[in-house]
């Protein structure tokens, strides 16, 4: 890990992802749109299909096992990536989990709320609750911390995987992280990017990339495509 990232090294992390993930050229769809396109393959990170939740969670995962936790309680969409990755994690590492599905998309049917991540939590062992508002993450983060208190006083030692903004970004470290891995497979290679577009929700991926270009010292500029919020909304979050 790169000195230039500074006490990173100090935080406990558990391995989770099959790292690195190539970055694979795209030749047919740069021709396609008169430019030079490269695909971080952050899909193939393993671990129940994985994606980019699975560098995030590491870190959180770390965090719970160094505070001696036996079960994860985490909120997200009835079908969140991030709750699936979760519910593996915590299967792998012999953990429970307790899901509070947010219903934030409307007019859904039966087949939605037991299909696709909801089924293959439910084949990880999830504990599941509900939470009828699906744009409200202030609201999510109490009410998951009243499942974590229930649980304690059940006798159970949970560590809470936060939603709303205001928390330590944890799941950043992963993607700072990652900014290390794209600068030395670029190194290694002699190719070069200049531009770097990915999807921003959470913001951790983008600003946890965004801050480790920067400790790199590297000018490459990172475009995020918002997917829950509008372009000033999110700017002010990755700034944060």
């Amino acid at each position: 890990m790169s000195s230039k990232f500074g006490r990173l090294a100090e935080y406990p992390r558990v391995p989770l992802s099959v790292v690195p993930t190539v970055i694979e050229p795209a030749p047919k769809l740069s021709a396609e749109l008169g430019l030079n396109l490269s695909i971080k393959r952050d899909d193939l990170t393993g671990l129940a299909f994985g994606g980019n939740k699975t560098r995030q969670l590491e870190f959180y995962f770390g965090a719970a096992q160094a505070e001696g936790a036996d079960t994860i309680v985490i909120t997200g969409a009835v079908q969140s990536n991030y709750v699936r990755v979760a519910a593996a994690a915590a299967a792998r590492l012999g953990m429970d989990i307790h899901v509070q599905s947010e219903e934030r998309v409307p007019d859904v049917d039966a087949t939605y709320c037991q299909s696709g991540n909801v089924l293959l939590g439910d084949l990880l062992g999830v504990h599941r609750h509900a939470y009828p508002v699906g744009e409200d993450e202030a609201g999510a983060d109490k009410a998951v911390q009243a499942i974590a208190d229930n649980l304690r006083d059940n006798g159970r030692r949970p560590y809470v995987i936060p939603l709303a903004p205001g928390h330590q970004p944890t799941g950043a470290l992963g993607y700072v992280i990652t900014a290390g891995e794209i600068v030395a497979q670029l190194q290694s290679s002699g190719a070069s990017i200049d531009t770097i577009v990915l999807g921003s929700g959470s913001g951790f991926t983008h600003a946890g990339l965004l801050f480790g270009l920067r400790a790199l010292e590297q000018e490459t500029v990172v475009h995020g495509i918002c997917v829950r919020r509008n372009a000033e909304a999110q700017a002010a979050r990755i700034a944060r």
